[in-house]
């Protein structure tokens, strides 16, 4: 078998059955990684069956067993120093991967196969250096079936070796990201467990890692290290400060704050690159060293435009810096953030110079010409054909651009499941809202339609993790990186046997792949969630005792499914409270008894949004919670904030009636009821659109372009948690087309502006306003957009204006300090039809 397969729980597949007692040998000079390999193995097959497992050196009383006693012997190591396991290579017909006509063994690469000599059971691991010797570990530990104070092996006969050379990720990306601590007050994670899980992912692939270097290299694994192009440390005058190059939703006091200096100021390029020679003067070298050019970096001043030309002139000094002090770095350059231009302005650069001192150009988020994420427009040019489509064509481009010297690497963004470099396009409202971009996520079919496209153009990756809540996508990630040819289904059930056993296997994949799917539909009606509350709990029943004592991914997985099912049973909610208070407010709507069908309708809203079943559904999310928090220091963080947002909208609701209650007038009270139920109805002949959901633009033609997402508790609609917006440009501006309005009718318009963006509040003193023009006609001047609110406001439109059927409205930034345009909605009306009025 030259790759990792599936292996059967029956008598027939297995070598080695009921093993109660283990032996592992190594070689009696056996390296630091080696020894580390050996105490993995030892440790987990402890920790998973309860079986005493012991590590000796060959040549020693120990090493050996009692002829036809119940102990399997693992030799483990190199071939080349461990002499016992050589000459039982030679004996049982274990040979290490080669490269094709040639001897020489295949880097990173092993071989492991089961016999029996002499009366004994053996296991061969034999690794063609360290990092090998690691891998087999790990592949035998997925091999293996564990029970409750015993473990089986199957026949075995395996040599596998790594498709990629660079398979990275952060270290500490095993634990919680700070949002999940802070939010679940969740307790310090122990050196223990962290080490624990940071060997999981060098199990299951990983040979590099950002952070953690001394343990890295205990293990035999190489190092990265990132750094942004023109951070500096410390303050820095005034002056010198960069203008910031990056979308809203990079924390914008770090531009405010002073760490970005402009390297087109002599004096500030001095001080970066002094900067940079002293960190790596005293750092400790490491194997890959990447310069970021956004995300964040940059500077978007006029002397600096187009940034890439900036950028790649600066990465090229920084080069020199590190090989004076590192000459066996390799340096990496990201393409973050860029224009069409600044992408351009780097590949000329690269081939008009020679280029030894770049070994890759990283394509990172935000490097996409062919996606709206995290960049300026996208080029047209890369859509007159698509070849394999937005994932692959443009990348096929740079792998084409690049001169022979400078190899293409990935930084693949595994963490997020929206708003991300390859995040659901339709992510439903209220899961969005609830869980940010940082929730458990697991997308099989995703990556590996991502895997397919983008890694042929690579040699490898340095994934971008944020913490454990993506467990199952690094370790997908690190398999297919392992080798891409293997399936979807085969890298997930390998994923579901190993942790859950193989009884579980079948329904836990299952479980997996519909939670995948959930997060593409809507909540509302969807029968998956439901349904994979239902294999979980039916696979509970099958992970074996040992295995589920100390289990947390399937509590991580189980506290997701819950809270799913619970924002689902409360939309549900909301819905009967809103249909039944609908039918008062329709009736006050046509002047019927409009003050008491206001107080039954608010009777009815003010009834609790909590049943009995949600109830219950949230204190088993607490109870699985609590056990996972004491196993490995984590519970589902949306637990304690699903409740803070209103994603039913009752709460506005209930806002809206008792405050025409309060305010009166039967005429208001009625408006007050046509808003409240008709709050997105443009009325005959009207346009209305969310505009802060990608999904639901449709004459949105010009606008930033990431996802402006800014959930905040409190009463609100759906489409105020998001914004569309322009900002920090020359002529910000966004602009709306309707080809199709009747030249006949008066329009008025309607702006829904304002957002709550904390960071943003903290650093902008400022009033925000922005012009209103129809057709080149400035309507209004000053349109408020308000920090930490939403307004409502209606202009007309001249008749004259739209006489030939068509209509652009631009909205324009009118503030100097910080420019910025913006509507979370939009709603185009004939005056003579409107449903209600602001």
């Amino acid at each position: 078998m030259n790759s990792e397969g599936t292996h059967s729980g029956n008598e027939e597949g297995l070598f080695a059955v009921g093993i109660k007692k283990a032996l592992i040998v190594l070689a009696s000079g056996a390296s630091g990684p080696e020894l580390r390999a050996a105490e993995m193995l030892c440790w987990r097959i402890d920790r998973r069956s309860s079986v005493e497992a012991k590590i000796v050196v060959e040549e020693t009383p120990d090493a050996s067993a009692e002829p036809g006693g119940g102990t399997l012997i693992f030799l483990v190591g190199k071939l080349d120093s461990h002499e016992l396991l050589s000459s039982m290579a030679d004996r049982l017909g274990l040979k290490l991967p080669t490269l094709p006509d040639t001897e020489r063994i295949h880097p990173e690469g092993f071989a492991i196969r089961t016999g029996e000599a002499d009366g004994s059971r053996y296991v061969l691991l034999a690794g063609c250096d360290d990092r090998g010797t690691i891998y087999g570990v790990g592949a035998l530990l997925r091999s293996m079936i564990y029970r409750d104070g015993s473990f089986d092996v199957p026949r075995l006969d395996l040599v596998d070796q790594p498709a990629f050379p660079l398979r990275g990720t952060g270290a500490l990306s095993v634990g919680p990201n700070p949002v999940a601590v802070e939010l679940a007050d969740l307790r310090n994670q122990t050196e223990e467990e962290r080490d624990r899980e940071i060997e999981e992912m060098i199990l299951s692939g990983a040979n590099t890692f950002r952070s953690m270097e001394e343990m890295a290299r205990e293990y035999g694994l190489m190092t990265s290290r990132g750094f942004s192009a023109n951070s500096f440390p410390g303050e820095i005058p005034k002056e010198w400060s960069a203008t910031p190059s990056n979308s809203l939703h990079i924390k914008v006091y770090n531009y405010f704050g002073g760490r970005f200096a402009c390297p087109s100021i002599p004096e500030a390029r001095k001080a970066i690159l002094k900067g940079i020679e002293e960190r790596f003067r005293e750092g400790p070298g490491w194997e890959y060293v990447t310069i970021k050019s956004g995300d964040v970096a940059g500077c978007t001043c006029e002397r600096c435009m187009p940034w890439g030309g900036t950028f790649i002139r600066l990465v090229h000094e920084i080069a020199d810096i590190l090989h004076k002090y590192h000459p066996d770095s390799k340096l990496l350059a990201t393409s973050q953030n860029l224009t069409v231009e600044g992408d351009q302005a780097i590949l000329d650069y690269l081939n008009e110079h020679n280029t030894g001192w770049l070994y890759a150009f990283q394509y990172a988020p935000g490097g996409n010409q062919m996606t709206t994420y995290n960049r300026p427009p996208l080029n047209p040019v890369w859509f007159e054909y698509r070849g394999f489509g937005r994932w692959a064509n443009y990348l096929k481009h740079l792998h084409h651009q690049l001169p022979s010297k400078t190899t293409l690497a990935l930084v693949t963004d595994v963490s997020h499941w929206i708003r991300s470099q390859y995040g659901v396009d339709k992510p439903d409202v209220a899961l969005a809202v609830v869980y940010n971009r940082r929730a458990f996520n697991a997308r099989p079919r995703a990556y590996d339609e991502i895997a397919g496209h983008v890694l042929h153009y690579a040699v490898g990756d340095i994934a971008y993790s944020e913490g454990m809540h993506d467990d199952f996508n690094k370790w997908f990630w690190f398999r297919k990186l392992w080798n891409p040819q293997r399936t979807a289904e085969d890298i997930t059930r390998d994923y579901c046997r190993y942790w859950f056993g193989p009884d579980a296997e079948g329904e836990m994949a299952e479980a997996i792949y519909t939670m995948e799917d959930n997060l593409e539909n809507r909540v509302l009606g969807n029968p998956g969630i439901p349904r994979a509350v239902e294999l979980l709990e039916s696979a509970r029943r099958e992970i074996p005792p040992n295995l589920m004592r100390l289990d947390h991914r399937w509590r991580m997985i189980y506290q997701k499914a819950l809270l799913d099912r619970y924002i689902q049973l409360r939309l549900e909610r909301g819905e009967e409270l809103k249909e039944r208070a609908t039918t008062h407010l329709a009736a006050a709507a046509k002047g019927e008894d409009v003050e008491e069908n206001f107080r039954k309708a608010l009777a009815i809203l003010s009834e609790p949004e909590r049943t009995e079943e949600m109830a219950s559904i949230k204190d088993r999310i607490r109870e699985i919670g609590d056990e996972s928090h004491d196993i490995i220091g984590y519970r589902e963080p949306a637990y304690y904030n699903v409740d803070d947002f209103d994603i039913t909208e009752v709460r506005w609701w209930r806002r809206e009636v008792n405050g025409a209650l309060n305010q009166g007038g039967k005429p208001a009270m009625r408006n007050a009821a046509a808003m409240i139920t008709r709050y997105e109805d443009p009325g005959e002949g009207g346009y209305y659109e969310r505009t802060g959901w990608p999904y639901d633009r449709v004459h949105l033609i010009e606008n930033e372009n990431i996802l402006g997402y800014f959930p905040f508790t409190g009463p609100a609609r759906a489409h105020q948690y998001a914004m569309a917006y322009s900002w920090r440009k020359q002529d910000s501006r966004m602009i709306l087309v309707y080809d199709d309005i009747d030249p006949e009718c008066q329009y008025v318009v309607r702006l829904c502006t304002g957002f709550h963006c904390d960071p943003l509040e903290e650093v902008v003193t400022c009033d925000l306003f922005q012009s209103l023009e129809a057709n080149g006609v400035v309507i209004e001047e000053m349109v408020p957009i308000p920090l930490g609110g939403h307004l409502l406001s209606e202009y007309e439109i001249p008749r004259e204006v739209t006489g030939d059927g068509r209509l652009e409205i631009v909205l324009r930034s009118q503030t100097e300090e910080f420019p910025f345009a913006g509507l979370s909605g939009i709603w185009l009306m004939r005056k003579d039809k409107m449903p209600w009025k602001s």
